[in-house]
């Protein structure tokens, strides 16, 4: 999963193995007093991952906008925003979807299509059987991504995620952290609760 590292945004729940999806979240309603956000440190660009950059003292997710962004033997899919291997017909693409839908070979890069239907994203995502995802599209220019939704907190857990999460208009977003402990908890060591 990719790294929680936006500092003013809660993550939604379910995003595996694709790019975090931005969702603003009300801090005022947020559970603890002096709310946080679990990220990864940083005092430099190179001390985060590619399609990271460090912002304010954390790693924050900003994607790819061209392909000198990306590692060799990599391209930039301008719709995910991601970084994604080259292939031919000799080099297929990786059979994973992810939560962009499936990826296909078009001119020489592994490209995400967007997925095809709710159905699909239940299908496909590993949340569970009671999760629920709709298939969307948050911007006129990006392809469709399952977005895990809910009616209840009850619906945002998750088995693969400790990091706690609350039904909020709709959606499952991540609780605000309070302490470095937590994060610690809810991620693994590297992680702190950035404010």
């Amino acid at each position: 999963m990719h790294r929680l590292t936006v500092l003013a945004c809660a993550l939604l729940v379910g995003c595996t193995a694709s790019h975090p999806l931005d969702h603003p979240i009300d801090v005022d309603a947020a559970p603890h007093d002096s709310a946080g956000v679990c990220a990864v440190p940083c005092a430099r660009g190179s001390d985060c991952d590619v399609e990271e950059a460090c912002h304010a003292g954390a790693c924050e997710w900003v994607g790819c906008a061209t392909d000198a962004d990306c590692p060799s033997g990599h391209g930039c899919d301008a719709p995910s925003r991601h970084c994604m291997p080259t292939c031919s017909d000799a080099v297929p693409c990786p059979t994973d979807a992810g939560a962009e839908g499936p990826v296909v070979c078009l001119d020489g890069l592994c490209r995400h299509r967007g997925c095809p239907s709710d159905a699909w994203c239940r299908e496909q995502m590993d949340e569970g059987p009671h999760a629920r995802f709709r298939c969307q599209r948050h911007a006129r220019d990006e392809v469709k991504r399952c977005d895990r939704v809910c009616v209840s907190d009850a619906d945002c857990h998750s088995s693969d995620n400790r990091h706690p999460a609350h039904c909020r208009y709709g959606y499952c977003v991540f609780e605000a952290c309070a302490a470095d402990a937590e994060c610690a908890e809810w991620h693994d060591a590297r992680f702190t609760c950035v404010r």
